[in-house]
């Protein structure tokens, strides 16, 4: 629980912005994060949905997860309460709720095993996340996990 705890601000920044996929090392940390590019999961006229696949490493193991962050632009937050893929629930967290103007934005994460990481690599995943706002739709290709992946297994220079 303390790596997950210590992490989740760099989690919450790279999944809000828009960059390629990279390679992050935080000496005060301790951690590596190897995350892919940010990629338009999703958009409707109110909204719209970015993800981005991350692994962060760190002495105590390693965290595969898939960050998600909605932004509204009617003043409303989206409050997810439920992600669901095909009848299986998964397990998300909020990690940051944000505001600037009238927009509004969740960043959160859905965690999972690497194993399910690595053959989501092959798959990619669609899912919907459920709140009171609505239901926001989302497809996540196979390149986003392959990219995080290959720079975690790329040598550390």
């Amino acid at each position: 629980m303390g790596i997950a705890r210590a992490i989740l601000p760099l989690l919450m920044l790279l999944g809000c912005t828009q960059e390629p996929p990279a390679t992050r090392f935080d000496r005060h940390l301790g951690t590596t994060t190897h995350s892919s590019s940010t990629h338009l999961a999703g958009a409707t006229i109110v909204s719209n949905h970015k993800v981005r696949a991350v692994i962060v490493k760190q002495n105590e193991g390693t965290i595969c997860t898939l960050l998600t962050y909605i932004t509204r632009n009617d003043l409303n937050y989206p409050k997810i309460e439920l992600v669901r893929s095909f009848g299986k629930t998964l397990p998300y967290t909020r990690i940051d709720r944000q505001r600037a103007g009238p927009l509004r934005a969740e960043a959160g994460r859905i965690r999972m095993s690497c194993k399910e990481f690595a053959r989501l690599a092959d798959t990619g995943i669609s899912f919907r996340m459920y709140g009171p706002r609505g239901v926001y739709r989302a497809s996540v290709p196979a390149r986003l996990f392959g990219e995080a992946l290959a720079k975690y297994a790329a040598p550390s220079g």
